[in-house]
């Protein structure tokens, strides 16, 4: 009888284990107040998509998501906030390709390990350049952009939003590429630098589409081609680099999810569910597209291959151009 009622009791402590388990496995997400670091200003680029994903999630949840602007020294201070935060999945940082495998290729103390120092969650979007010229420019393609380049070494004038950002290191990626000497114009920000190749003050120069639209429209800008590996949805009709004749190349920036270092596996994957949801819904997809962004989700282990690869890119290009920031 002892054993019998032993047997029984066992049985139901192996069950009551087993459906705690399962049901930790099927925890909501997320169960507190939620972290959203986004290392820039409020109303810029990406703290847009950010607050989306706040607004969103905390309807879905009831758990309070706050969005903590942490902006300074190219996006490194918010992204280095995120190593030191608790490795629950409750707080990840949104950020972009170029602060996080472009600067700490600038800076001889480097202020984070891109590969190490975080826990890939996933890609969000791809953020396709495009290669603009001065309507001005007798260049119409990018072979005659590059013949041209050769004929004129070190006359054509390059604009970029800054020194080492994302545009400088795909001018100086092309520049490589093709062989070709150009004189390299930093401007502060994407907008300066736009108005510079508007007003024949560039030749040329790498602009995202969003805010290059209007002015391809009314005929004040040309595009000689889009810098990522396949067409820009906002522009199909435009050829790629690789396609329109410089095979191989490929820039374009990114953003993404990262969560802390150490954050547990099934941890990082709820967070990715409840992102990427919000993020497919078709009102958002639509919004990303208008601005020129294209949606590509993946998983931790396809991100981290992407921020291998590109770390390993960039750093090469920072070397061999001889890239600092002071």
């Amino acid at each position: 009888m002892k054993l019998v009622r032993w047997l029984g009791c066992g049985c139901m402590m192996l069950a009551l284990s087993h459906a705690q388990a399962q049901n930790k496995a099927g925890d909501p997400y997320p169960v507190k107040p939620v972290r959203i670091i986004v290392p820039f200003p409020a109303g810029g680029a990406v703290d847009v998509p950010a607050r989306i994903v706040a607004q969103k999630m905390g309807e879905s949840s009831g758990q309070p998501v706050i969005v903590d602007n942490i902006a300074g020294a190219g996006g490194t201070l918010g992204n280095g906030a995120l190593i030191k935060a608790p490795p629950d999945g409750h707080t990840f940082v949104m950020t972009t390709a170029g602060s996080i495998t472009i600067t700490p290729s600038l800076y001889p103390q480097r202020p984070y390990d891109p590969v190490k120092d975080f826990s890939p969650v996933t890609q969000l979007f791809t953020l396709p350049f495009i290669l603009t010229t001065n309507p001005s420019l007798p260049a119409k393609t990018v072979p005659e952009l590059i013949a041209l380049g050769k004929s004129k070494p070190g006359k054509l004038n390059v604009a970029t939003s800054g020194n080492g950002n994302d545009y400088h290191l795909a001018a100086e990626l092309f520049r490589s590429m093709a062989g070709i000497e150009v004189t390299m114009v930093p401007y502060k920000g994407g907008a300066p630098s736009l108005t510079a190749i508007l007003a024949g003050e560039a030749d040329w120069g790498f602009q995202v589409i969003s805010t290059s639209l209007p002015q391809i429209k009314a005929g004040k800008l040309n595009v000689l081609g889009v810098s990522s590996r396949k067409r820009a949805s906002a522009l199909p009709e435009v050829p790629t680099i690789a396609e329109a004749g410089l095979p191989g190349f490929e820039a374009a920036g990114w953003w993404g999810v990262l969560a802390p270092p150490g954050t547990p596996k099934d941890a990082v994957e709820k967070l990715r569910e409840a992102v990427v949801k919000i993020i497919r819904q078709p009102e958002n997809m639509e919004k990303f597209s208008r601005e020129g962004f294209d949606v590509v989700t993946t998983t931790p282990e396809q991100f981290a291959q992407v921020i291998r690869d590109d770390s390993a890119k960039w750093a090469r290009v920072v070397k061999a151009a001889h890239i600092s920031v002071q």
